[in-house]
């Protein structure tokens, strides 16, 4: 099971860079034009789908709005590979937490498919994919979060959710608060509005998860109780 899904979201990120790299080929043989015979038809000049000062990159800005839109995407996939790993852990016969087990491995998707609509958004807009930050940004890193296999470990791993919550709330708050700025200061509306639903759900998923741990923390030392509690997560 753990080799079949790790195969699958490699082939899922080599899709991705494939299909990355065809976008940046086209957009590449889009700038070369051939020399044509006098009086030949010329080719249409390539237009841009990128609009306003939102996505506007200058290189002395280390946080520009492009890498902002970069590092919320890799956030994503970082933490779908970190879900993944540590949903095998619990599924583990050596933890044997199921409940748990699902709740990391719909999390992983949850996240894979935030990182792929966030980089579609950023595509959309007209980013560009040869920002500096952009390449960095597939460096996918995973890393699984399971400290122990007790109570203690396994409240732990909720915990480290619940900071991740909070982190890309933080990320995306930065990003809604740029883009809800008057248009001559670079706002977006469009891009606001596009983060508006995410910070919504994003609350629930936080709120969700405190109120989780604050219950496994009070059955902490009953063992059939943890036992149920994860039947029913």
């Amino acid at each position: 099971m753990f080799t079949s899904t790790m195969r699958l979201l490699h082939i899922n990120i080599c899709i991705l860079l494939v299909a990355i790299s065809v976008i940046h080929a086209q957009q590449s043989s889009g700038s070369i034009r051939p020399i044509l015979p006098v009086g030949a038809p010329r080719s249409p000049t390539p237009v841009s789908a990128k609009s306003g000062k939102f996505l506007g990159h200058r290189e002395e800005d280390k946080d520009s709005n492009s890498k902002m839109f970069l590092d919320l995407m890799k956030k994503h996939f970082d933490l779908s590979m970190d879900y993944l790993l540590t949903s095998k852990q619990y599924g583990s016969q050596y933890v044997q937490r199921p409940g748990l087990a699902k709740y990391l491995d719909e999390a992983s998707s949850r996240h894979w498919e935030e990182g792929m609509n966030t980089l579609n958004k950023y595509l959309q807009r007209g980013g560009s994919i040869s920002e500096e930050s952009f390449k960095p940004a597939f460096n996918i890193e995973g890393k699984p979060e399971l400290t122990g296999s007790d109570a203690e470990g396994y409240i732990a791993t909720l915990k480290a959710m619940l900071d991740d919550s909070k982190e890309v709330t933080k990320s995306m708050n930065q990003l809604h608060h740029v883009a809800g700025k008057i248009l001559d200061k670079g706002g977006d509306a469009e891009i606001a509005h596009y983060f508006d639903d995410k910070l919504e759900k994003e609350a629930e998923l936080t709120r969700e998860l405190a109120g989780h741990i604050n219950n496994l923390q009070k059955m902490s030392g009953l063992g059939v109780a943890m036992h149920i509690y994860d039947s029913d997560l």
